[in-house]
């Protein structure tokens, strides 16, 4: 798997996902596909993505750095993780190698 700019895509990079119309945010990548996840991913969630099939051997899953962009407090709605997947990363940009 690769981003725009042609890098492989690895543990830990830090990336910027677009999250909406002019809306960006750093998060970092704790899973590819499903045999590679960081040690502190939260166990019972990528165990749950994996079975409930949210999670294939495609999925980038990435973890918000600073905030959770996507975030709110509105009880109309199902409250929303620290966690995103994603079908790819071909539009995310790669920023730096994380540790």
């Amino acid at each position: 798997m690769k981003y725009k700019c042609g890098k492989d895509v690895n543990l830990s990079d830090i990336i910027m996902v677009e999250c909406g119309p002019d809306q960006k945010s750093l998060a970092r990548v704790v899973a590819i596909g499903l045999d590679l996840a960081i040690d502190k991913i939260d166990k019972k969630f990528y165990s749950w993505a994996k079975s409930e099939k949210i999670i294939n051997e495609n999925t980038v899953v990435v973890e918000w750095i600073d905030t959770n962009p996507l975030a709110h407090d509105d009880p109309n709605y199902a409250p929303i993780g620290n966690y995103m997947t994603l079908d790819s990363v071909c539009c995310e940009t790669f920023i730096k190698r994380g540790k």
